[in-house]
């Protein structure tokens, strides 16, 4: 027959044993609780990689439309260039082009002014002498009428006026002259400027 005294000892070893049991039993939900804060944060790591990912394809497709607009603006560039090259040449043969035409317009110019200013004063001496012979003639004549006298008044008055419009038409040709000289260079730089804005 047990004893009293056996009984206490079961009892207190089952004390014991749930004592151990309630431990070993706090320990498990406490390795739980870890379970579940580390499968929370393997679930926080999870959408930050699938945002990581996301934001990784947005970048790439940027970085690739960065690149195409490079390549673009590297082509654009290359075309600008090759056309400011081309207009810089083309500056160049019409400046020398520009520059031989003016002197040989001038030279021309100065020679045709040469050649109008001697048949201008030819024409002015000649008319003088005529009419210097025409009164030395009427003098010999012994003809002093009145009559011959503002003959020959209105013919050194018409001499006279005939050689004041030859130097106007001398000076206005040397106005047209500078003008149409003017006109032709700003026509020629209005050119210039008209292809750098259209470039």
């Amino acid at each position: 027959m047990v004893s009293s005294l056996e009984k206490m000892d079961d009892l207190a070893h089952v004390e014991q044993e749930l004592e151990d049991l309630q431990s070993h039993i706090k320990q498990q939900f406490s390795v739980l609780e870890d379970l579940s804060k580390v499968h929370s944060q393997l679930s926080s790591v999870s959408q930050f990689q699938d945002k990581y990912q996301a934001n990784s394809r947005k970048i790439g497709a940027t970085l690739e439309r960065l690149e195409e607009a490079q390549g673009a603006l590297r082509s654009r560039a290359d075309e600008l260039d090759s056309r400011i090259q081309t207009l810089v040449n083309e500056h160049h043969k019409f400046k020398q082009t520009f520059e031989q035409t003016m002197a040989r317009c001038a030279e021309e110019w100065t020679q045709q002014q040469d050649s109008v200013r001697a048949y201008i004063n030819e024409f002015e001496n000649r008319l003088k002498k005529d009419f210097q012979h025409t009164v030395s003639r009427v003098s010999k004549t012994g003809m002093d009428s009145t009559l011959h006298r503002e003959r020959l008044e209105k013919l050194d008055v018409r001499v006279r006026g005939l050689s004041s419009s030859i130097k106007n038409i001398n000076t206005t040709l040397r106005a047209w002259n500078g003008l149409a000289i003017g006109v032709t260079v700003v026509g020629l730089l209005g050119f210039v400027v008209l292809a750098l804005v259209f470039l």
